[in-house]
């Protein structure tokens, strides 16, 4: 997935996001991302994207890691509840086998409040979303 050049996009500490036309919020992973993060970091982040968003439950389309791993349990908790503060509904492109076996065992350990769906390309993904908005 691409970063267009004429939206507004901001940056966390492992990704950049934006929003495109429709309002549907798009997050592709930074290749330079940490692979582990405390849990101040996670909140941190949390806090800064919340307040791109806004005050309002969104759309996403994110981009899974490739050098993504399993988080610690304490964290997959913590970070399922940040992300269901702002989620609608998420749709997940995976590019390799090995994220989308993490993607799986997040939410299974995890099953979250809001529809999720995972796709191979952007445009599966954004189709999909679409019904949500």
């Amino acid at each position: 997935m691409e970063i267009p050049r004429d939206k507004i996009t901001f940056r966390l500490r492992t990704s950049t996001v934006w929003f495109d036309d429709e309002g549907i919020l798009y997050s592709k992973p930074d290749a330079d991302a940490p692979v582990d993060q405390s849990n101040e970091d996670i909140k941190e982040d949390m806090e800064k994207l919340r307040s791109f968003v806004g005050n309002r439950k969104v759309c996403i389309v994110g981009e899974a890691s490739k050098t993504a791993q399993s988080p610690r349990k304490e964290q997959r908790d913590l970070i399922a509840a940040e992300i269901e503060s702002i989620t609608k509904a998420m749709a997940i492109i995976i590019t390799s086998p090995v994220s989308r076996m993490i993607a799986n065992l997040f939410f299974s350990f995890k099953p979250p409040a809001y529809p999720v769906k995972m796709f191979n390309t952007k445009e599966e993904a954004t189709a999909w979303i679409r019904q949500y908005l």
